[in-house]
């Protein structure tokens, strides 16, 4: 999270994009590249929660195989924009 931070702020703009594929497959199993091990969801809002602030101009979220999905992994990366959204307009408010 430090690190992150850190190069964060040599940057005057930030455009971040979520990788499905960071989370664990029991969260999200409908990937293009599944990753055993990886993230769970609130690891992963912990940190965009620590890092979003004024400087970013955009965000996305991708890597969402519809075809390999029964709606949950759709639903979470819905939630995961909603959160996004709600992340960027508290730090708007903050400036």
């Amino acid at each position: 999270m430090r690190t992150l931070r850190e190069w964060m702020g040599e940057a005057s703009r930030v455009y971040v994009t979520i990788d499905m594929d960071v989370l664990d497959p029991s969260e999200a199993p409908a990937v293009g590249n599944p990753a055993p091990e990886g993230w769970n969801t609130s690891t992963l809002l912990d940190l965009l929660a620590e890092t979003l602030d004024h400087r970013v101009v955009g965000v996305d979220v991708v890597e969402v195989a519809p075809h390999y999905d029964s709606g949950g992994t759709s639903l979470l990366a819905a939630y995961i924009v909603l959160e996004l959204l709600c992340l960027l307009e508290g730090g708007r408010q903050a400036y």
